[in-house]
């Protein structure tokens, strides 16, 4: 195989050792394809496993199914059928994709995708870290989180982990860009809190720190655990990260405690006023 592509990207082909995995080339199907295809309580349909059979021919050495959100109140839910994982009645439809994509050669990945700002698609309110108002009319009026609230949200996330596991996927990747959960704690726009989980960058970045720490307890260290963050907010005119900041988070998730094998660098965030890009792993 050559071409042009090839020629400048010669690698991109080539056997890649992620973690404990080896990935038969260094493409990511990344998560941001999702579908409308499923149930409004986030059961997998019929139609989404025809969808993914598709996405499992591609070829792709790494492919990460479409966020799950993890809390059995829907907190996280961001749109009226996004899958759920906030039960271990979900655990036989994840498997199903597991088992195909493996069947497919690919590392399996899920991702577990917790709103936020832009969640509670079907309560009358959402939850961040402050009470920011919206900025985008159609989202939830906000609520800020308890510290309760937040060892809860802990303890979704490493279920929701947990039955991933149990579902054949070989790792979690957990967002933390965009305007979601962890973004709205790393953020200063949406993070005005003055406790320990605010203020300074190392405050602001507490809670995805203790989150992928318990993550990683809960996976086990030979599990993959990425996450998706920001290389730039795109916000710096309203108070957003600057990209030095955003670097910063990136090396805070990849420290020992963490156990993060794998950055996904994305860009923007949901309310800019500038487009938003995404990239790849680092």
């Amino acid at each position: 195989m050559n071409g042009p592509g090839i020629d400048r990207y010669p690698n991109i082909f080539s056997a890649l050792k992620v973690g404990s995995a080896s990935c038969r080339n260094r493409v990511k199907y990344a998560a941001c394809s999702v579908s409308n295809f499923n149930t409004r309580d986030g059961s997998i349909t019929d139609r989404e496993y025809a969808r993914m059979e598709v996405i499992a021919g591609t070829g792709a050495g790494m492919i990460t199914n479409q966020g799950a959100y993890p809390d059995p109140e829907g907190a996280g839910k961001a749109y009226y059928r996004q899958l759920s994982i906030a039960d271990d009645k979900y655990i036989p439809g994840f498997r199903k994709i597991a088992d195909m994509l493996h069947r497919g050669g690919a590392i399996a990945i899920q991702q577990i995708l917790h709103a936020g700002r832009y969640g509670g698609i079907d309560l009358d309110r959402c939850v961040q870290p402050s009470d920011v108002p919206q900025t985008l009319r159609h989202f939830r009026p906000p609520r800020q989180m308890s510290r309760d609230d937040i060892r809860r949200c802990v303890r979704d996330h490493c279920q929701a982990s947990r039955r991933a596991m149990e579902a054949g996927f070989d790792g979690v990747e957990i967002t933390a860009f965009m305007g979601y959960l962890l973004a709205n704690f790393l953020s200063p726009f949406t993070n005005r809190r003055t406790d320990e989980y605010g203020g300074s960058l190392e405050n602001r970045g507490r809670f995805m720190v203790e989150l992928l720490g318990a993550i990683r307890e809960a996976i086990g260290k030979d599990r993959l655990l990425i996450i998706r963050l920001n290389g730039e907010e795109l916000m710096d005119e309203r108070g957003g990260n600057s990209p030095p900041e955003c670097i910063e988070f990136m090396k805070m998730a990849r420290q020992q405690s963490s156990g993060v094998h794998r950055v996904h660098e994305n860009g923007g965030a949901g309310g800019s006023r500038l487009h938003q890009h995404r990239s790849g792993l680092a």
